[in-house]
């Protein structure tokens, strides 16, 4: 804040938060801008843990679809778990 002297002088106080509840509004803002480089590298990390998911589940399944192969009802079955994994992971 601003601050007039009595000579004049004009010179600068940092503004002080009076309660608890404003200083921890004040933090989650400054905590809230992040910059592009920032949000970008979050994204890529995000999709590289969806990547790695996905194959992995992908393997087991394709595995046990294939030691059941003679089993149709539990194929299909499989089959269709294996889509509704893949939709929940890709939202």
């Amino acid at each position: 804040m601003k601050f007039k002297d009595s000579d004049g002088f004009i010179y600068f106080r940092k503004e002080e938060v009076k309660t608890k509840h404003l200083k921890q509004k004040a933090d989650k803002k400054k905590a809230a801008k992040k910059t592009r480089a920032i949000k970008r590298a979050d994204a890529n990390s995000l999709d590289a843990l969806r990547q790695d998911l996905t194959r992995k589940i992908e393997y087991s399944l394709s595995h046990i679809i294939q030691t059941n192969a003679k089993n149709c009802e539990a194929v299909s079955f499989l089959k269709g778990k294996m889509k509704k994994i893949r939709q929940t992971i890709s939202e």
